[in-house]
């Protein structure tokens, strides 16, 4: 028996059975997190044959040009066209899938409301999943060259942090530690145009606090604001600068401290493809009567080109040191 919303005095009959709730025709929303997913990778370079059949997409990497010196007369030496094939198998799968009674469907009051409420939140954690799934694994994928103690593939002298050993990033060093990861992709002749870098969202107060962004914003030197999407506009040293709630938090093993990876690098670094979204209504289920809403996904995504990302494993400090 449902208990009371108010308390009654003592020694009177509470007729809580009797009493049917009023239900607000409004549900009380939530909120969801900004998602990247479009922003860090490329589903164009997918084949769309792979949207009809097939588990498999195989990349071939353009060939490198050998350049030989020549002596009067001689014997020219030749190059024979090779490539390096990458392979994107089709792997992972989500699916939701809603149970509702025939006679719970016909007495509760707005169910549909409900119903359409649940569709939609499943579609945006579907999302969300892929996106937690995405900035996890892409940094672990990246080039050994542009990550570490010793980042940069021609001179090794950007320190981008390694467990045990996280770089503090803080208001005063924040353009600096930018412009190492930058330095990072440019030895690799990643080209400026099109770079992002992706930050936690609790590192937004850095910017607000850096002496440098800070005075620009207020002279009205800088027109950068920041959407609703979390990006920064234009772009900060190069970067189309991104803020996510989706960015995983770790605990450095040896410090102790609160730890982030910050991604950067190209979206063509990265294949992206969304093979199966399928949803439909069931309700001819011969064991009950019931309706079902369900949909399933089959994605994947992987790193083509490592060389073309940089990883910094950063802590974040709220004050200059």
């Amino acid at each position: 028996m449902p208990a009371p919303t108010v308390s009654a005095a003592s020694g009177y009959r509470v007729y809580a059975a009797l009493k049917s709730p009023i239900f607000a025709q409004s549900l009380i929303p939530r909120y969801y997190a900004s998602t990247v997913t479009g922003q860090l990778t490329n589903s164009d370079i997918v084949p769309a044959e792979i949207k009809r059949e097939g588990d498999q997409v195989v990349f071939r990497v353009a060939p490198t040009a050998e350049i030989f010196s020549y002596q009067k007369n001689q014997d020219l030496e030749v190059s024979q066209l090779n490539t390096s094939p990458v392979v994107m198998t089709i792997t992972r799968a989500k699916y939701y899938n809603l149970k509702l009674d025939n006679v719970d469907e016909k007495q509760i009051p707005n169910v549909r409301t409900w119903v359409s409420e649940f569709r939609d939140s499943a579609m945006k954690m579907l999302a969300l999943n892929t996106d937690r799934e995405i900035l996890t694994e892409l940094p672990h994928q990246v080039d050994c060259h542009n990550k570490g103690r010793h980042a940069g593939i021609r001179t090794g002298a950007f320190d981008l942090g390694t467990s045990g050993a996280p770089v503090t990033v803080n208001p005063s060093n924040l353009m600096e530690v930018i412009g190492r990861i930058a330095a990072v992709l440019t030895e690799r002749n990643v080209p400026q145009a099109g770079r992002f870098i992706v930050f936690p969202a609790s590192a937004q107060p850095l910017f607000w606090a850096n002496t440098v962004l800070s005075n620009a914003y207020a002279s009205g030197q800088s027109k950068s604001i920041i959407l609703t999407d979390g990006t920064m506009v234009p772009d900060l040293l190069g970067f189309n600068v991104i803020f996510s709630n989706n960015t995983p938090i770790y605990t450095d093993p040896t410090t102790g401290d609160q730890t982030f990876t910050i991604l950067a690098g190209l979206k063509t670094a990265t294949g992206y493809v969304m093979q199966l979204t399928k949803q439909e209504i069931i309700n001819q289920d011969p064991r009950s009567f019931s309706t079902y809403w369900r949909g399933l996904t089959l994605y994947d995504f992987k790193v083509l080109k490592p060389e073309d990302l940089a990883v910094a494993y950063v802590t974040l400090s709220y004050t200059n040191p």
